[in-house]
């Protein structure tokens, strides 16, 4: 079979059995999961079909998407404030605003912190 199996869903182990007897279905070698019924197919194409499709992670992987999206647009538009002539007005207009233009700054670095590492969201978040 040319597609590749997803890992088992409960347990995430990667050795896979293709059995055909009754019907073609697949079942993971750990925790000897088979899934639903709906797992079960026809031939060895659609049982294999039915095993990778999940839902709930399409959904997540969805959302992961359209969020990475609204923090590189964030992202962009900050940097583009702080090199704006915007910048330069509020930097010497007042205090107040030199400790914006300081926040902005250390948003951005990190935001670039978190982009270069993944583990950074956490210490993100911390901070």
């Amino acid at each position: 079979m040319s597609e590749e199996l997803k890992p088992c869903p409960f347990c995430g182990h990667r050795k896979i059995l293709q059995t055909s007897g009754d019907g073609h279905f697949l079942s993971c070698m750990k925790c000897r999961s088979r899934g639903s019924k709906k797992m079960y197919g026809e031939s060895m194409s659609d049982a294999i079909t039915a095993w990778n499709t999940r839902p709930i992670e399409d959904e997540k992987d969805k959302e992961i998407k359209r969020l990475k999206g609204n923090w590189d647009y964030l992202k962009e538009y900050l940097v583009a404030l702080r090199n704006s002539r915007l910048h330069d007005e509020w930097l010497s207009s007042s205090i107040l605003n030199r400790h914006a233009i300081w926040f902005l700054n250390g948003l951005i670095e990190k935001m670039n912190a978190a982009d270069n590492n993944v583990g950074s969201m956490e210490k993100f978040e911390r901070d």
